[in-house]
């Protein structure tokens, strides 16, 4: 450790700043060209999620937002809400520009190599301390570009750093390979889908006789049992599903301990939405979720994954029950939902149908549980590298 230095994060840098967001109708979901223009939710895990983007045209990018056009190799910090994500900017969505939730860092050190840094501020102990020092606690924890520029940041040598960085890199090149593959299954169980109970591919393009069409209030029923917060596992439906809370949140659902609504295993639950429908299928065994949200029990009968598949291949329809000109929270239509139908088929057919999805369902699970495992490998490596507690020259890139 004795080659090793500290040195202020606003030292090696040329550029510290956050980015602005324009006027709502410079704002759309359409690509169409257009510049992708980053928020917060756009950064997990050390990645830049594509599949929420929205975009801005060229003209507000390079002239109303121009101090925040990012360039390759710019870290993204996200410094509102939920403190402290880390990503790396890349060509892969380039051009683009970022909103006031997110500080970019641009560096001018020749000493310093960027996905070491990248990794270093994604070290457990330093992002305990962007939380310990953010502001706003009661509302929003928030840090500003002070703070972000006072960071002390441990410095191997040059070399060192880039063995670090290689070896995380190495565990985290793999997790995005199998990121790809599993969407490739993904793509694959959908189209099967489809093929099966969309188009009615089998059956010479019709619905078999012996198929049965319900309401969704005939096969689902609303729910509102609660419990307080401290009894459950917190979560958030987005329009990628229901996840763990914390991953988007820092701060509490209340300040007070108000109940919250409980969600078990194969419930339907949407969320708050007002563009985009937020959507999903709870798989663990319990936890809980706002008061704000809608969630049904659904019968039994009904394979989860079948009702899953089932509204993504109709998310057009499930878009409409979004009310117009709602206010966040108040956007579900339960009476429109109520009246909506939903097919089911016969269990010899969705049995026949099983048997052609399960090898795919199974490379799948096999897919992400490698990754999960490797995920945990490069969180448990991470700090030791970056204390020196485990020496780099030691350790092999596969």
């Amino acid at each position: 450790m004795a080659e090793w230095k500290r040195v202020r994060l606003g030292d090696m840098t040329s550029l510290i700043t956050k980015g602005t967001t324009p006027k709502g109708e410079y704002l759309s979901r359409c690509h169409n060209g257009a510049v992708s223009f980053l928020r917060a939710e756009n950064i997990s895990n050390g990645i830049v999620r594509q599949d929420s983007f929205k975009y801005i045209n060229e003209s507000v990018h390079r002239n109303e937002l121009r101090r925040s056009v990012l360039q390759e190799g710019d870290i993204l910090i996200t410094i509102a809400g939920a403190i402290g994500r880390i990503a790396l900017a890349t060509s892969a969505f380039l051009p683009a520009n970022i909103n006031q939730a997110i500080a970019l860092v641009r560096l001018q050190s020749s000493e310093v190599d960027k996905r070491y840094l990248m990794y270093y501020l994604s070290n457990p102990s330093l992002q305990e301390e962007l939380l310990s020092i953010s502001s706003g606690q009661s509302v929003q924890a928030n840090l500003n570009l002070q703070q972000i520029g006072d960071i002390q940041v441990s410095l191997p040598p040059l070399a060192t750093q880039r063995k670090i960085a290689a070896v995380l890199g190495a565990i985290d090149d793999k997790i995005e390979t199998n990121r790809k593959i599993c969407a490739n299954l993904e793509a694959q169980a959908q189209a099967l889908f489809k093929s099966w109970f969309v188009d009615f591919e089998p059956f010479g393009g019709k619905m078999p006789k012996g198929w049965k069409i319900r309401r969704f209030n005939e096969i689902c029923s609303c729910k509102s049992e609660k419990k307080t917060p401290d009894e459950l596992t917190m979560y958030a439906v987005t329009n990628n599903g229901i996840i763990p809370r914390e991953r988007i949140f820092t701060k509490s659902l209340s300040l007070s301990n108000t109940p919250c609504k409980v969600i078990r295993y194969g419930d339907l639950v949407f969320g708050m939405s007002r563009a985009i429908l937020n959507w999903g299928v709870f798989k663990n065994e319990i936890g809980g979720v706002s008061s704000a949200y809608h969630i049904y029990s659904v019968d039994r009968n009904i394979p989860s994954q079948y009702l899953e598949s089932y509204i993504s291949t109709h998310l057009a329809e499930f878009t409409q029950l979004i009310k117009p000109a709602s206010r966040e929270g108040q956007g579900f239509d339960a009476d429109k939902f109520n009246d909506m139908t939903i097919y089911l088929p016969a269990k010899n057919d969705y049995a026949a149908f099983s048997n052609l999805e399960n090898p795919i369902k199974l490379k799948y699970g096999v897919c992400l549980s490698e990754s999960r495992a490797l995920a945990a490998m490069r969180d448990a490596l991470l700090p030791k590298l970056m204390s020196g507690e485990i020496d780099v020259s030691k350790v092999e890139v596969a």
